[in-house]
């Protein structure tokens, strides 16, 4: 069975759950071959980036065969997955050079490339957007490394794609982090049962829960997540797996937790990252165990 695969003229990552549902689940099968095709699209955020690589790393997986078709335009959106590095990973002998220092390019980290990672490229990356030494970010890149572990730890898959984008006209950055695992809803029905996927994703944000999916597993890794993210760097997490979604956001000197119910489906786990480059706490910590520099 061979199938086509059109992305919408708006392509994030809510527009595209719908279609994962209605393309590939409701099959039954896995399809022996996808082409994902670009001529409709006229817009595509970050996590849509993230996302339509990660789901085309999901069905390679799977042995299914994945092309891309109708890549070939400049326009805005094709130029910017140009410059976003994703077509360096599907296509061969692409020689188009778009990318910016305001972008971070697509790439997958394993959790134990991730601390290396962290020092050479995200680290002076975010240092750049935010006009900061690194040493300044120190606590905000402790809190993502946890997400590359929480990957070794919940998804059962060894890395994850990640994608980071800078608007300065805005002061705002995303940052993009998805893997094609389990999900962390079904690692969580391990340790709490009868919860939607929502609930499950809520519940995977609370102190000292663990669903013990490893031996190093200490379940406190998305509560730290949270807490500099969202209740220290004023920004705000977003986090979609299987048919659940919550968004996490300041409210007062706390965080919030809003259910997001998905209309379709998310294989795996996508996390948005959204922060304030125009913000740093006036009593930022410098992790005494961790050298952060340039």
């Amino acid at each position: 069975m061979k199938l086509e695969f059109i992305l919408p003229k708006a392509c994030t990552a809510n527009s595209l759950f719908p279609i994962v549902e209605e393309k590939f689940l409701s099959l039954g099968e896995m399809p022996e071959e996808v082409k994902i095709d670009f001529s409709q699209l006229k817009f595509i955020k970050p996590c849509g980036v993230v996302f339509v690589d990660n789901l085309m790393k999901f069905l390679h997986h799977n042995n299914c065969k994945v092309f891309v078709k109708n890549h070939q335009g400049s326009t805005a959106a094709l130029n910017f997955l140009y410059g976003a590095g994703f077509f360096d990973r599907w296509v061969k002998n692409i020689n188009r050079a778009c990318r910016k220092s305001t972008t971070l390019p697509l790439q997958d980290v394993t959790p134990t490339d991730s601390r290396n990672w962290l020092e050479n490229t995200l680290g002076p990356w975010l240092a750049n957007c935010y006009g900061k030494d690194i040493e300044q970010l120190s606590e905000l890149l402790a809190s993502i490394q946890e997400l590359f572990i929480n990957v070794a730890d919940h998804s059962g898959v060894t890395n994850g794609s990640v994608f980071g984008q800078w608007y300065p006209n805005i002061d705002s950055i995303e940052l993009c982090i998805a893997d094609f695992g389990v999900g962390i809803p079904k690692t969580i029905g391990k340790v709490a049962r009868d919860l939607s996927d929502s609930q499950a994703l809520e519940l995977a944000f609370r102190e000292a829960i663990t669903s013990q999916s490893t031996p190093r597993n200490r379940g406190v890794g998305l509560h730290l997540l949270q807490q500099n993210i969202v209740e220290r760097f004023r920004g705000t997490i977003h986090v979609y797996s299987r048919r659940g979604g919550v968004a996490i956001r300041r409210a007062g000197i706390s965080a919030r937790f809003v259910i997001e119910e998905s209309n379709g489906y998310c294989p795996g786990t996508l996390f948005k990252l959204k922060l304030n480059s125009g913000f740093i706490p006036e009593d930022i910590q410098i992790c005494e165990d961790e050298t952060w520099s340039l």
